[in-house]
């Protein structure tokens, strides 16, 4: 009896210390950048990255982020990453009295959204303006 109560109380606490979002959804927070011409400067949030093609890692989705390409004597673009809320997160309702702790595993671990645009496929447009 107490070896099937040790078993009933271990997963009731590595239940309290999960999230359903984070344990079955896409934790996959990339967006794979390519533009035309290749070679574009990547920036995440003014923050240089690298150059066209490129594999962004974002790792907070509760944030707005925002992804823009600049290259000499083309106009910069920039396009917003777009998130939605991760479905599977309400299975946490079936954790019924402890839910509240799975939504904070999702949230915290940035797994409550999913990245809507995994894919940037930029054509870039010959700047009005030469630049220096």
């Amino acid at each position: 009896m107490t070896h099937i109560k040790t078993v009933l109380l271990t997963l009731f606490f590595a239940g309290c210390l999960s999230g359903c979002a984070t344990m079955l959804g896409d934790n996959s927070h990339t967006v794979h950048v390519t533009s035309v011409p290749p070679g574009a400067t990547v920036l995440l949030n003014q923050e240089e990255l690298g150059k066209t093609p490129f594999l962004v890692s974002i790792d907070d989705l509760n944030r707005d982020n925002v992804i823009s390409l600049r290259m000499n004597e083309y106009a910069p673009a920039s396009f917003p990453v777009t998130v939605s809320f991760q479905k599977l997160a309400f299975l946490n309702f079936l954790q019924l009295s402890y839910c509240v702790f799975g939504w904070g595993v999702d949230y915290f671990s940035g797994n409550l959204y999913t990245i809507e645009n995994p894919e940037i496929s930029a054509k870039l447009k010959p700047s009005s303006t030469p630049s220096n």
